[in-house]
């Protein structure tokens, strides 16, 4: 994969290690592509889930990828984008295997989330760990550098609510769908993907960056 555009910048074939994404919904299909593009290389992913029609206006895939797996799909697009990608995948999802690299946290359930961080509070082989959180114009992106005992307390913390308080506070359809756009996606993905970058380079990062996509907003911590 030609690098050129932004080798100078930051050049992933330094990384050396895997990057877990764990969850291919409207945060992972999007974070896995933007890495693949960026030249990283190594890759788990964990997916259980299909496409459903109202997936295609905030997530990575299309009108003909319906009723199909995310994670097949996910696969075959990073391999168009880089074809020698290398990538282990987890079709039952994330199951307790074991983790090391860099972990992102894409995964609807913030139970499923606060179990993986806190299951591996202690995990030596993690290098940091990137969470989202979406709303619909707003959403929050957290990073712990897992050698860092503070960090990893404080996203462990900010994890302390449930599925059902979650949903009670985002936005919902008059039909009761869920409402997310793809512009606040974008934003808090790149973000955190940029966040990313500033760790491996050594560059000061962000544990906490908050936005609004539509004032816009961006506070950063």
């Amino acid at each position: 994969m030609n690098l050129a555009k932004h080798m100078d910048f930051f050049d992933a074939t330094q990384l050396g290690v895997t990057i877990h994404i764990i969850g291919l919904g409207a945060v992972g299909s999007h974070v896995a592509c933007m890495l693949t593009r960026l030249g990283c290389q190594k890759f788990r992913l964990y997916e259980f889930d299909i496409v459903v029609p109202h997936n295609v206006a905030n997530q990575n895939y299309m009108a003909d990828d319906v009723m199909k797996p995310k994670l097949d799909l996910t696969v075959e697009k990073m391999k168009a984008i880089n074809p020698e990608v290398e990538i282990e995948a987890f079709e039952k999802g994330y199951d307790n295997q074991r983790l090391f690299g860099y972990v992102f946290l894409c995964a609807d359930s913030i139970e499923l989330r606060r179990h993986i961080a806190t299951d591996n509070q202690y995990n030596p082989h993690i290098l940091a760990m990137m969470d989202f959180r979406m709303g619909l114009s707003d959403a929050q992106h957290y990073m712990a550098c897992w050698s860092d005992e503070k960090e990893v307390a404080a996203l462990i913390k900010s994890m302390q609510f449930t599925s059902e308080e979650a949903k009670a506070a985002q936005p919902v359809s008059a039909c009761g769908t869920s409402m997310s756009i793809i512009p606040t996606v974008w934003t808090i993905v790149a973000l955190g993907i940029a966040n990313f970058i500033n760790l491996f380079k050594g560059q000061p990062h962000k544990k906490l960056i908050l936005i609004d996509s539509f004032q816009p907003d961006v506070t950063a911590f």
